[in-house]
């Protein structure tokens, strides 16, 4: 005997309240109107409905469905339709007409049974699933089922990324958002962007994912398959440009004075060993090739000039230069001018000294696109005009490749010094804090400006003589509000 038993929800209760008892129907498939006001039941090769009213259920209409026995049914959200299926190849459907189901045209289409129906949203299109392992799509209307036989591919149309007349996307960024929009008279199955699956809005068609890019050229494409698997595609190109290509060729000019020739200068114990250790760190850890880092050991002021005179040919606006200074400096108050003491210096005569002018000149006419000074050294920070620019944050990881690129586009003549107008102990604390945080440093671009608020508390709270380094601008050699980027070599 089949039954049907109906229940009331309330909550998480469930209450039976009626049961429809028919000893010749064995329902094997349920569902409610989409208003909820009938039932119906497919099995025994019949199709009965019954009409709602509150807690009663009264049988209004039976439908002989053979030779199909009613395995899967589907009823259009009017009512205007119902589609029976199951054990057969056939698909049964029924019209209602004033009031009662009529029988509809026989849809024939698969080879073998057919054991799944639905239709569409709009009850324009009934879907059908078969053991012959196809789906089929039948479009309906005026009492005629006609098959959609669909044999054109999915149109693509990829609007982002925005494609460029004529060139490749170029971009830095190493993730891509591809969005655009399929479009297809018949369903649309899927819609693969470089074999991952994308989101797609049925009702408008508009398609997206997200995907990782690699450096270099990649190929995106789009392939959209409909429910006939007609397969369309569309492709693009994106040139992942690594950041590090565009910032140019770092080089390094380290100079180190530690024994002086003339007996009124004392020597120094330090320069040279601090000097090797922050060449050896700048071509480990960062982008300095090693045939592009020269070391100055003990020059005169000739051998200097000989160095910046190199320079000034060989380096471009596609180059970065870093300049270290380890060495005696001096402040002369009467002409208030700075020196750097060369090898060859001596107290009773300056034609061999090194004024910080002349640095400051070097540093505006060596055509890079970055100049960073670090200068360890007493009174170094005659040198520039300082900027307050710092407010003790660290902002290690808050600048993005495409700010990155805006600073590097902006030139800049920056320098960092050991200490104010004031001298500073032969072991020095300011070279140990910078090659500290130079190491200690992880992300891929350093900032000359992040690397001082990094150094500072350890150079102020360690210095025997209490020293407070400075940053700032070489004032009047061509700085335009850029920086110094150190780039990691991993």
């Amino acid at each position: 005997m089949g039954i049907i038993k109906i229940w009331r929800i309330s909550g998480s209760r469930f209450t039976n309240i009626d049961n429809i008892k028919d000893p010749n129907f064995d329902p094997t498939c349920l569902t409610f109107s989409s208003n909820e006001k009938y039932l119906y039941a497919s099995g025994s090769k019949k199709v009965k409905v019954w009409q709602i009213n509150g807690s009663r259920f009264q049988l209004i209409d039976i439908m002989n469905t053979e030779p199909v026995d009613g395995r899967s049914m589907a009823v259009t959200n009017d009512r205007q339709i119902i589609a029976v299926c199951g054990s057969q190849s056939t698909v049964k459907t029924f019209l209602l007409q004033g009031g009662s189901y009529l029988v509809g045209p026989d849809l024939t289409g698969h080879r073998i049974n057919v054991y799944s129906v639905d239709f569409s949203p709009d009850s324009r299109y009934l879907a059908t699933g078969s053991y012959d392992r196809s789906a089929r799509i039948w479009k309906l209307g005026a009492g005629e089922a006609e098959l959609v036989t669909d044999t054109d591919p999915p149109q693509i149309q990829i609007t982002k990324p925005e494609p460029q007349r004529g060139f490749k996307i170029k971009q830095n960024k190493k993730q891509v958002l591809v969005e655009g929009l399929v479009m297809d008279d018949s369903p649309i199955e899927s819609v693969l962007v470089n074999g991952k699956l994308a989101h797609v809005d049925n009702s408008t068609g508009k398609f997206q994912v997200e995907l990782n890019l690699a450096d270099g050229l990649n190929r995106i494409e789009v392939i959209a398959t409909d429910a006939f698997q007609n397969s369309g595609q569309k492709s693009l190109e994106v040139l992942v440009e690594k950041l590090s290509s565009n910032l140019g060729t770092y080089h390094a000019l380290l100079v180190a004075v530690q024994d002086y020739q003339h007996p009124s200068i004392n020597d120094l114990d330090f320069p040279l060993q601090d000097t090797q250790q922050l060449a050896e760190v700048i071509q480990k850890e960062y982008q300095f090739a090693p045939n592009r880092v020269q070391v100055l050991k003990n020059p005169t002021r000739v051998e200097l000039i000989e160095a910046f005179d190199r320079l000034s040919d060989l380096l471009t606006e596609k180059d970065n230069l870093l300049i270290f200074y380890s060495g005696h400096g001096f402040w002369d108050e009467r002409l208030k001018i700075g020196f750097w003491l060369p090898a060859d210096a001596k107290q009773s005569s300056r034609s061999a000294w090194l004024s910080n002018s002349t640095v400051r000149d070097y540093t505006g006419g060596i055509p890079s696109q970055h100049t960073l000074l670090i200068s360890d050294a007493c009174f170094s920070s005659s040198i520039f005009k300082t900027r307050a620019a710092f407010d003790g944050s660290d902002t290690d990881n808050g600048i993005k490749e495409e700010g990155i690129k805006k600073i590097y586009n902006m030139p800049s003549r920056r320098v960092i010094s050991s200490g104010a107008m004031e001298t500073v102990p032969d072991r020095s604390v300011f070279l140990k804090y910078l090659i500290k945080n130079l190491k200690r440093h992880k992300s891929r671009f350093l900032l000359s400006e992040q690397l001082f608020v990094k150094m500072k508390p350890g150079v102020i709270n360690n210095s025997p003589t209490n020293q407070a380094p400075l940053t700032g601008v070489i004032q009047q050699a061509g700085d335009e509000g850029g920086d110094f980027i150190f780039l990691r070599r991993n």
